[in-house]
């Protein structure tokens, strides 16, 4: 069975670039403005997201605009990231997560790097920090003083 002229060009319409042009987040669905093809804007366009994680891309982001059944007034906006703003040279199988302003959680090859003017832990009961061994303020330093005395995993640059 061979495809009419018309389905097959609404199969080629339904996936295409796009350009983000503003985000609104406010919502209990995220949705973006964008401009698509030469003239098109499409506005209050919902964006999917994976469950467990949310993102704002900045404006001039890029992103896959979806026309459901090749139709312009069904669109959906899929992924979204901006080409000066993604970490490049990641180390195959390695994994970030990232800011517009360059922050940085990384899993690379057993080694978790988180990376931000500042980094603030919060927790409701406790932190707990397993490891044989903890260094402050970087590598090496002193043992930190204790109750019962200097600690052996415990270690601060002062």
């Amino acid at each position: 069975m061979e495809m009419s002229y018309e389905a097959s060009d609404n199969l080629r319409a339904m996936l295409r670039r796009a350009t983000i042009l503003e985000v609104d987040d406010a919502g209990s669905q995220q949705t973006v403005r964008m401009r698509g093809l030469k003239g098109e804007e499409f506005t209050k366009v919902y964006r999917a997201q994976p469950h467990g994680f949310t993102s704002v891309p900045p404006a001039d982001s890029e992103a896959f605009l979806m026309a459901l059944g090749g139709r312009s007034d069904r669109v959906v906006m899929i992924g979204g990231e901006h080409k000066d703003k993604r970490p490049v040279g990641l180390a195959a199988g390695a994994t970030a997560l990232y800011g517009a302003h360059g922050e940085l959680v990384s899993l690379v090859q057993q080694t978790v790097r988180v990376v931000g003017e500042t980094v603030r832990v919060v927790a409701s009961s406790k932190c707990i920090v397993e490891a044989p061994r903890t260094d402050l303020g970087g590598e090496g330093g002193s043992k930190v003083m204790t109750e019962a005395g200097p600690s052996s995993k415990v270690f601060a640059i002062v």
